[in-house]
């Protein structure tokens, strides 16, 4: 799918100096900016040579190549602006012809905002709250409270800054009437920030949440309107409409409900014409809810049941004692208390999930919402890996890869309880399900050997075929592994193909393998027919360290025929070359799997099967996406939001390249009867689609970004392609996106300013190293350096930080095995001003811990030759004379060579690298930022009395 544009753009010649542009900006100072071709002298005098119509005394600005124009008073309506011949550039040529503009200066619209974001408001500065207004003389201040013993009820159906259902929570405590014009303000027709002092209000109860309301209406305005006057009907504020002592009788349960209130005589027409009672409606008016604290909070937690909970001093972030914490289920129950110690550290355990967190210390409050889709987000780091569900880990076999109907199967179980939560009778459950999906075998055992539970069935002569299932459950998890039940016979040939690569690639795709055939009795197959062809099928492009990015195209549907390899004999020592040039037949979605199959033939028509795969990657550079998250009810994204999309440039092994990507969005006009998958865009050659946006980027050393946003009304699905031209790959992923209000509340991504960058000196240690880190940090600052795995938090420490470098190291355990993460938290104080950082950085990083004591070394000792009716004696030993438990089975080889069976690796599975199965959450987030020492146009409020 490609976007071609043809676009004009004029460049002048060297000696052409002319006016490219003139553009009237209406920001804190109204100007006339008028661009030249080239730069300018900036010493002229520009007296007489700039006139804007009936206007005099003109100031003048000149950067570059730029000419500022600032009109003594702010002007509205259009003008004429007059440049005459005789402006000189930078090397004293002047400008050849006089020109003339019209220009317009339009009036700003009357509006009210808040500056920054963040509810919790530290005493740093005093309770100060800022917000900005343009073209009003008044607002009107309305400020509720939702009582302290309420918060857990507001937080059931809202975040920190929510609206919903508020009237079941609080009242309002204030309501008043702020005159701007009395703040020493020069020029209400721009932007100005004014600042609220709510000590004398919350002080009073500091524990609860106070949402500020501010809105304004016609009588305000400071805006000039043709009419002249701006009274007229429907001039109360839009808060004032609700009856907060009557009974709930709203049904909306996302808004609240002035946001939806219009007046008997609005009209949409109108709606952004400020001198029109349409124009003042709930969406003019904002809204920020506010809680008085300087605690701190932080809190981790993973599969043992433990949540970790630290407490600082937002103002010094220093840890603080003695504070009270109370955990609480989603129903509002205490399921957990604890006090912090000297560290500001606290541990506490229940079986329940926590829903939220209680600090109290004194008269402070501080609240932390705990729910999973709500954690600090990760994907801006490597934190995959095997998930560890529960503390468990389990590996499931066999014998063999495949069996046949009536066969016996003999299949194993290892269970791996580190955290010792299973008493050792603990039942484990075994499941054999058919292809139908039914239970054919259960077992229970409830005794093991050394964590090895035995599972012997076998299924029955007139078994169904196909792949069958089984299935053991054992504290809570579940673990499987896919068995084959075929109509098969052993193979009496060994076939080997090999093309000594682990890959194929769109540079390799021609390549030479290697045939060795033997009878099983070790004796070649000379002469043989061989046959051998491939099938390319769709396959998963995968990159661990891209493990969030999708390099695969949905839009592309895949189908290929075999083509034939290979068809001759083998020589007298059973080999043969064989050539294989692998060709694509269309576009392919991403990565392909080349899958091999052969036949060998005896004299007498018998054959022998081989069947393996290899990957093939067909493009020399592949793309990656990644979007962001969205609710968490169905991934949805919101309109009028910028989103951004991240590119990743890859080849076949993950190394980075530096491509030009062509973007674009595409509108999915979808019905469920053409297609019931969601994720699927199989009709995107027809005409259900059309291009929403478009755009190029250049990654660089492999990486990228691009930003897009999806305006109101417009809302559905869509689908966000990437295209490399220079290779032909592409992939794509289908977003939904729709007005706020109609899914869940959307996740929090980690913005690239939060986010720590460190480093450890290597990437693998051995058990009883130290790892050393090196820390970036700032003066005053501290660090939480917390090392976690897949399961819970093992160790916590505390780093004071100084400008640049800062080195830490702690020593590697074997509790470490296999892999542990470091997740640094970095505080500064509360309204430094050392440098513009966020007050919390926070970054992981994976470290591998080996532990060589892991490893055994099986020593099998027996004949080499078995002979039928033969009594044979079996030795089995460890090489370094240690204990080990181990399974030994005898299977016919030309059963295993039909699957290329391996001998299972146990410790590839429970050494396997574990993802991070911590979360964190916090409030720094949350918290309102520093507004230096000089606070602009103080209004003072004062609480309603009741």
């Amino acid at each position: 799918m490609q976007h071609t544009e043809d676009r004009d753009v004029e460049i002048p010649a060297l000696g052409d100096f002319k006016i490219t542009n003139v553009v009237v900006e209406q920001g804190s100072g109204q100007r006339v900016v008028i661009q030249f071709s080239d730069p300018l002298n900036e010493t002229q005098n520009l007296e007489g040579l700039i006139r804007i119509t009936d206007l005099r005394s003109l100031d003048f600005e000149i950067n570059d190549n730029e000419i500022s124009v600032y009109p003594p008073v702010r002007q509205t309506g259009s003008q004429i602006i007059t440049l005459e011949a005789g402006i000189k550039n930078i090397l004293n040529y002047k400008m050849k012809t006089a020109a003339t503009y019209d220009v317009a200066f339009e009036q700003v619209l009357p509006a009210v905002r808040f500056t920054g974001k963040g509810t919790v408001l530290p005493s740093s500065e005093g309770l100060i709250m800022p917000f900005e207004a343009v073209n009003l003389k008044s607002v009107d201040v309305q400020i509720l409270k939702v009582y302290e013993n309420n918060v857990l009820q507001f937080l059931q159906a809202n975040d920190f800054d929510g609206n919903q259902e508020i009237r079941r929570v609080g009242k309002p405590v204030l309501k008043k009437t702020v005159s701007l014009e009395n703040a020493g303000v020069t020029d209400l027709a721009k932007w100005n920030r004014y600042t609220l002092d709510l000590a004398m209000l919350i002080n009073a109860e500091p524990g609860a949440i106070y949402q500020v309301r501010i809105s304004f209406k016609r009588s305000y305005l400071a805006y000039v309107c043709d009419e002249g006057d701006v009274a007229g009907t429907n001039d109360q504020p839009v808060f004032e409409q609700e009856e907060w002592d009557a009974g709930e009788t709203e049904e909306s349960y996302w808004d609240s409900y002035d946001d939806y209130y219009y007046g008997e005589d609005y009209d949409w027409q109108q709606r952004d014409n400020p001198c029109n009672p349409s124009y003042y409606t709930g969406t003019r008016n904002i809204k920020r809810n506010v809680i008085a604290s300087d605690l701190g909070l932080l809190a981790k937690r993973g599969g043992d049941g433990n949540t970790v909970v630290v407490v600082n001093d937002l103002k010094t972030t220093k840890p603080i004692s003695g504070v009270q914490l109370e955990l609480y289920d989603f129903q509002q129950q205490l399921i957990g208390t604890a006090s912090t110690g000297p560290d500001g550290k606290a541990i506490i355990s229940s079986k329940q999930n926590p829903f939220a967190l209680i600090a109290k210390n004194g008269p402070q409050r501080g609240y932390l919402k705990l729910l999973g889709g709500e954690s600090l987000p990760l994907s801006n780091f490597n934190v995959s890996g095997e998930y560890v569900n529960k503390g468990l880990k389990g590996f499931l076999y066999g014998e063999r890869g495949v069996w046949r109907p009536g066969d016996s199967l003999y299949l194993s179980f290892i269970l791996e309880d580190k955290l010792k939560q299973l008493p050792a009778t603990h039942p484990v459950v075994f499941e054999l399900q058919n292809p139908q999906g039914q239970i054919t075998t259960r077992l229970v055992r409830s005794n093991a050997e050394n964590g090895f539970y035995k599972f012997a069935t076998a299924t029955a002569d007139d078994a169904p075929t196909g792949n069958w299932l089984g299935r053991v459950k054992v504290g809570g998890t579940e673990f499987t592994q896919p068995i084959k039940i075929e109509m098969v016979k052993p193979n009496r040939l060994k076939i080997n193909l090999d093309f000594g690569v682990d890959k194929l690639t769109a540079v390799n795709s021609d390549v030479r393998g290697n045939l060795k055939v033997n009878w099983l009795h070790g004796a070649p197959g000379k002469n043989l027919h061989a046959q051998f062809d491939v099938l390319l099928t769709r396959g998963t492009t995968k990159f661990e360290q891209y493990k969030e990015y999708v390099f695969d195209d949905p839009s592309i549907d895949f189908t290929s025929e075999s083509q034939s390899i290979y068809d001759g004999y083998t020589d007298a020592d059973g080999r043969a070359l064989v050539n294989a040039n692998i060709e694509v037949n269309g576009d392919a979605p991403g990565t392909l799997n080349a899958v091999f199959r052969g036949k060998v033939f005896e004299e007498s028509g018998n054959f022998s099967i081989d069947r393996f795969s290899i990957p093939f990657y067909p493009y020399a550079s592949l793309t990656g996406i990644r979007l962001p998250q969205g609710d968490k009810a169905r991934g949805m994204l919101l309109t009028d939001t910028t989103h951004r999309v991240d590119i990743v440039t890859i080849d076949a092994d993950g190394n980075p390249l530096s491509r030009t990507i062509e973007l674009s969005i595409y509108k999915i006009d979808w019905r469920w009867w053409w297609d019931s998958s969601e994720g699927s865009v199989n009709f995107m050659s027809g005409n259900y689609s059309e291009p929403v946006s478009t755009g190029r980027i250049r990654t660089q050393n492999g990486k990228g970004t691009w930003n897009f946003k999806i305006k109101y009304p417009e809302w559905g699905r869509f689908f966000v392609k990437a295209y490399d031209p220079e290779t032909g790959h592409s992939t794509g992923k289908v977003v939904y996106i729709d007005w706020p209000g109609w899914a869940g509340r959307a996740r929090n991504e980690g913005e690239g300013a939060t986010m720590l960058s460190f480093s450890s000196d290597k990437p693998i240690y051995n058990v009883g190293e130290k790892a050393n880190l090196v820390i970036p940090g700032s003066d005053n600052g501290r660090a939480l350096i917390s090392v976690e795995n897949g399961s819970r938090v093992l160790q916590t420490y505390w780093l004071e930080t100084k400008q640049g470098d800062n080195p830490f190291s702690f020593d590697l355990t074997k509790e470490m095995t296999p892999n542990v993460f470091v997740n640094v938290t970095l505080l500064q104080p509360h309204a430094q001003t050392v440098n513009d950082l966020p007050i919390r950085m926070y970054g992981v990083i994976p470290i591998q811990v080996e532990d060589p004591g892991t490893h055994l070394e099986p020593v099998i000792t027996m004949p080499d030759v078995l002979e039928p009716g033969k009594e044979v004696v079996i030795k089995v030993s460890e090489k370094a004379k240690r204990k080990m438990t181990y399974t030994l089975a005898i299977v016919d080889e030309g059963l295993l060579d039909i699957t290329r069976f391996k001998t299972p690796d146990a410790w590839s599975r429970f050494y396997a690298r574990e993802a991070l199965g911590v979360k964190t959450w916090d409030l720094y987030d949350q918290v309102m930022g520093a507004y230096g020492g000089r606070v602009e146009r103080l209004l003072a409020l004062v609480a309603m009395r009741s």
